[in-house]
């Protein structure tokens, strides 16, 4: 027996399932950044966090992926275990030059941004102080600061109070940003 009024049931299926097929493969992947909330000013020795919601500065740093953001409370924050190393393209928000302190305790290079090539690390509305650098490489530095490869784009931070002291060389590495 012909049917005349339209498409059988089981073709209008195998249809419709091309349609929707079509459509998911054609559509680009929507990715969301996440925005990491640091709650503590702790420095721990494992820096993961718990929850997207709960992290140290460090710990939001090492679970971001390139293109989310961590949001940083007024306070004081004094990284004990080395430098903040950076290593995508991130974006790091305090409240203010005046509430948001990353301090790295006089002893250490305080934040490091290497191996992020085209592309941008933001840092916005904090003050980055306490970074100390000693090293025999003039090309080295940076106490606040030290960009290797990337873009670094400042908003709203203060950087002050770093040292470098560079045991060889005439470069003296540049305490706040180099």
């Amino acid at each position: 027996m012909r049917r005349t009024a339209g498409m059988s049931t089981a073709r209008r299926s195998r249809w419709i399932v091309a349609v929707v097929v079509a459509v998911m493969l054609g559509a680009p992947a929507v990715a969301s950044a996440t925005t990491w909330q640091v709650t503590t000013t702790s420095d721990p020795a494992t820096p993961t966090c718990p929850s997207a919601n709960n992290c140290s500065v460090r710990g939001a740093l090492a679970d971001a992926s390139a293109g989310d953001a961590i949001d940083i409370p007024g306070g004081d924050f004094t990284l004990t275990r080395g430098p903040l190393t950076v290593t995508k393209p991130v974006t790091i928000t305090g409240q203010g030059a005046g509430s948001t302190t990353l301090d790295g305790g006089g002893t250490t290079v305080h934040v490091l941004i290497e191996d992020v090539p085209s592309a941008t690390v933001t840092l916005n509305a904090l003050t980055i102080t306490g970074g100390a650098f000693t090293g025999s490489n003039p090309d080295e530095g940076g106490a606040g600061i030290f960009v290797t490869d990337g873009s670094l784009t400042l908003n709203g931070v203060t950087v002050s109070n770093n040292t470098a002291t560079v045991t060889a060389g005439t470069n003296n590495g540049g305490a706040g940003i180099y």
